[in-house]
């Protein structure tokens, strides 16, 4: 994930925060997005396996980053299909501010299944290898895909990444962004990894605990690293 801009215009200074939430999942199975900390902590940006509070403004389901921030995330679906991450994205220009919109958007992974049948039916371009963020940008306000150029298919042009700070800029120069909404992300059968075992990552658990249930001995997997 990342946040490009320094959203001067809108009030935001170096200590202004920007929440990444994530409003609702709709897929086969259960979801989540996690950052290992430096200890091998998960700490998480959201998981469907404990709903959805909105009456809560989704306090457990917000990632929370500076402007020019960039962090990668480890994402989980427990079954292949279809699935469609519905993201928000607000800036609080000091603690406590009034959250300010800048942009909403849905991450669509084809998990296990050909990304290309998603793509022909809604016309939106493949993503399936190379570096990705999803990304909150402060100067086009849009929740957007940064790709490396070239990386989506098809003949459409991406516009150059706009509005990168001081930090961001040389990565910029190399990427592409794109609506949010034009892209589909592949999540390849190849991709699978074990989760790690330790009570930190029950939130994984709670999400499969009766699927396990249902079929003893399977190992527990989870499909990959997108940013």
């Amino acid at each position: 994930m990342r946040v490009w801009g320094d959203g001067a215009d809108m009030g935001a200074t170096r200590a202004s925060q920007i929440d990444l939430t994530t409003t609702g999942v709709d897929g086969p199975g259960q979801a989540a997005a996690y950052l290992t900390t430096s200890f091998g902590q998960p700490e998480i940006a959201f998981a469907t396996s404990d709903g959805f509070n909105a009456a809560g403004g989704y306090d457990t389901d917000t990632a929370q980053l500076p402007a020019d921030a960039h962090q990668h995330m480890s994402w989980a679906f427990t079954q292949p299909g279809v699935y469609r991450v519905h993201f928000r994205a607000n800036l609080r220009t000091t603690p406590g501010a009034t959250p300010v919109g800048v942009g909403e958007g849905t991450a669509v992974f084809a998990v296990g299944t050909p990304p290309e049948d998603v793509a022909a039916v809604e016309g939106r371009r493949v993503l399936s290898a190379g570096h990705a963020d999803i990304t909150v940008n402060l100067t086009t306000k849009r929740v957007e895909l940064a790709s490396d150029a070239g990386a989506l298919s098809g003949d459409e042009a991406s516009a150059p990444c706009v509005g990168a700070g001081t930090t961001g800029a040389a990565v910029a120069s190399t990427m592409e962004c794109t609506d949010l909404d034009q892209v589909v992300i592949e999540v390849p059968t190849r991709a699978l990894t074990t989760i790690p075992g330790e009570a930190s990552f029950r939130f994984h658990w709670r999400a499969w605990r009766e699927r396990l249930h249902a079929a003893p001995g399977r190992p527990r997997q989870a499909c990959p690293r997108r940013h």
